[in-house]
């Protein structure tokens, strides 16, 4: 099973066209410490959100447009935790072969 990413040595052994190109966007991630979070345990992935209760909305209102945060908000970005990575699509022209799979 071969789930090493774009530059699979597994889909270099089997042979596989791959299509690529790229977006010319980058992506930025971060570990953030939010004021609040709620983590969904049937996800796939790990999500942070933010959440309020109906009370907390009537009493506040929402902010008009979209340059006004709703709290909770992010607190801090941790240490040496921001990164930058190219954005771009890439695909297989074939996923399984005898004794082989890419799922990733």
């Amino acid at each position: 099973i071969g789930a090493d990413g774009a530059n699979s040595a597994v889909r270099k052994a089997m042979g596989v066209q791959y299509l690529s190109w790229n977006y010319d966007q980058m992506g930025v991630v971060a570990t953030l410490n939010l004021a609040e979070w709620k983590q969904y345990p049937r996800s796939s992935s790990v999500e942070a959100v933010t959440s309020w209760t109906s009370s907390w909305l009537r009493r506040v209102g929402l902010p008009d447009g979209t340059s006004r945060q709703l709290p909770p908000s992010i607190c801090s970005i941790a240490a040496n935790s921001r990164a930058a990575f190219p954005l771009a699509f890439g695909h297989s022209t074939r996923y399984i072969a005898p004794g082989v799979a890419l799922v990733g």
